[in-house]
């Protein structure tokens, strides 16, 4: 639930996570510099508002040099209200998307999972008819891993994907 603010010394300042990154509904990153998630990098969302790009001071990462989220990276909605992706999840993501939000967590704009797990644990994740799961129309090379919750909407494409239910029957 913490704020870190970067502070500038005449040099340009980066945060870079290489880790995992938990931030809570009113934490966040700011301050001068840039922000990088690697793609060994893991960030747990927990604003109403995402991650946004650019330098709008809104939802977790609020630094107003770049702000770069590799589409490599785990990305993690968990927080406790309802929650938008925000305009900064990258437009095609090759590792993980999880939702864990009691709530809703709504998709902000068309995004595809090419070569990743989406993962849905708790909560609905309302796709508003913008998400695109594999991108092959041949081989499975996506997965769709559903322990809890539900999705709202309809996966575009014609790709072929890997579904995955371990969870109980509603």
């Amino acid at each position: 639930q913490g704020v870190y603010t970067q502070s500038s010394s005449g040099t340009a300042k980066i945060f870079t996570c290489s880790g995992d990154l938990t931030i809570g509904a009113n934490g966040f990153v700011d301050g001068p510099g840039d922000f990088l998630l690697t793609p060994t990098g893991t960030l747990r969302i927990g604003s109403v508002n995402g991650i946004v790009a650019g330098t709008v001071a809104s939802g977790n990462i609020r630094v107003t040099g770049a702000r770069t989220y590799d589409p490599a990276a785990a990305y993690i909605y968990n927080g406790t209200a309802n929650q938008v992706t925000g305009d900064g999840l990258p437009a095609t993501l090759t590792n993980s998307l999880t939702i864990n939000n009691p709530n809703t967590v709504t998709l902000s704009a068309a995004r595809t999972i090419s070569t990743g797990t989406l993962n849905l644990v708790n909560g609905t994740f309302a796709t508003n008819n913008l998400l695109t799961l594999g991108n092959s129309a041949t081989a499975a090379n996506a997965t769709l891993n559903r322990s809890g919750g539900s999705m709202t909407g309809n996966l575009q494409g014609v790709n072929w994907y890997t579904v995955v239910y371990s969870g109980v029957s509603k």
